[in-house]
């Protein structure tokens, strides 16, 4: 049996909210009427609606409060939303549309207009996901996991621009521009973490250029290197109430750009595979002058198979595994330990957490 398109309701006047229910559920759609004060993130993520309807003028929280939280989430920007309104201002349109409404409905509508907007509005983002899709399943399988992501987003959002750009709205374009400057980014981060575990390995070969990289010409603050790189981080993340950063004073004799790489690679594995939500904690504490470091999140996890394989990744050369799904960050932070006769100690359950801890000099 086929899945029925849902969609989500916000419509405070039970007269209006019962007239739409009963008109979509007889065009054969599943509707899920929520109050506007829910935890919007936590419901919408439960609920995985195929489309939003909302009332715009409600008296706890109105629909342009509702669009605008929902936008902040990117999980959520490819849901259709509809306005319900019987404001006709030139101004107030412009704000809905300027924050990503899909369309508005007058009050009074008839169940035609309402159904035909609903229909062209799940039309555009179904050819949207099979456009993206298509991109994805032509992607060559050879290109690393790491990679082969943003650069799905890059080719695919910009060709719809060049493709539609006559028919898409300006957010539409806005959109789809912030995707493509978001996986820009992120694909030339991904690149430099493949340039920099090859010149890792490189510095096997030479133990001189390998003790110019790690240590410095002076001791070096921990605490202050370590939230300097957590801070860029979540600049990108934008997840500073999850972070619980607890870090003791310690000098150590590591070089900055050392120290800043482990905790900037740690951080950002931390951050990129946990929900928004959920606590990151980052601990540093003196033992024995050594200063010891635990990161744990609750997130994706990691299995037994990527373990393995970024055990064999400390060892061998790279790019000779691409299949990593972790990323080479922990890669990296590893092979620089090793350097240093340490190890990186990794405790973790697949979908519930993950704890890596070390100790630096």
């Amino acid at each position: 049996m086929d899945k029925k398109t849902r969609i989500v309701l916000f419509e405070d006047n039970i007269e209006v909210s019962s007239n739409l229910i009963e008109i979509l559920e007889i065009a054969g759609y599943e509707v899920i009427l929520l109050d506007c004060e829910v935890n919007l993130k936590e419901s919408i993520s439960l609920i995985n609606p195929d489309l939003i309807l909302s009332d715009i003028m409600m008296p706890k929280k109105d629909g342009i409060e509702i669009l605008s939280e929902l936008k902040r989430h990117k999980e959520f920007l490819d849901i259709p939303f509809i306005f319900l309104t019987a404001k006709t201002s030139y101004d107030e349109l412009r704000e809905g549309m300027n924050i990503g409404a899909d369309d508005y409905i007058f009050k009074p509508f008839n169940a035609k207009d309402l159904l035909r907007s609903i229909s062209l509005r799940l039309e555009k983002a179904n050819l949207l996901k099979e456009k993206i899709d298509a991109f994805s399943n032509n992607i060559a399988i050879h290109i690393p996991h790491e990679m082969r992501t943003p650069l799905v987003s890059l080719l695919g959002y910009s060709s719809l621009i060049l493709d539609d750009y006559k028919s898409l709205t300006e957010s539409d374009i806005l959109a789809f521009t912030e995707r493509i400057n978001f996986s820009a980014k992120r694909l030339h981060r991904t690149i430099e973490k493949f340039i920099q575990y090859s010149n890792l390995v490189l510095l096997e070969l030479d133990k001189d250029d390998r003790n110019t990289f790690l240590f410095g010409k002076r001791n070096n603050e921990v605490k202050d290197i370590a939230l300097t790189a957590i801070s860029k981080v979540n600049s990108t993340y934008k997840r500073e109430t999850d972070l619980q950063v607890n870090l003791d004073d310690f000098s150590s004799k590591l070089s900055e750009l050392a120290l800043s790489t482990i905790f900037y690679e740690l951080t950002d594995n931390a951050l990129k595979y946990s929900e928004n939500g959920t606590e990151v904690k980052i601990n540093g504490t003196v033992i024995d002058d050594k200063y010891f470091v635990e990161i744990e999140d609750n997130g994706k996890g990691i299995s037994e198979t990527e373990l393995k394989i970024l055990d064999d990744l400390s060892k061998l050369e790279p790019f000779k595994r691409n299949r990593f799904e972790m990323g080479f960050g922990l890669a990296i932070v590893r092979k620089m330990l090793n350097y240093l006769g340490e190890d990186l100690k990794i405790d973790s359950k697949v979908d519930t957490f993950t704890k890596i801890s070390f100790k630096i000099l």
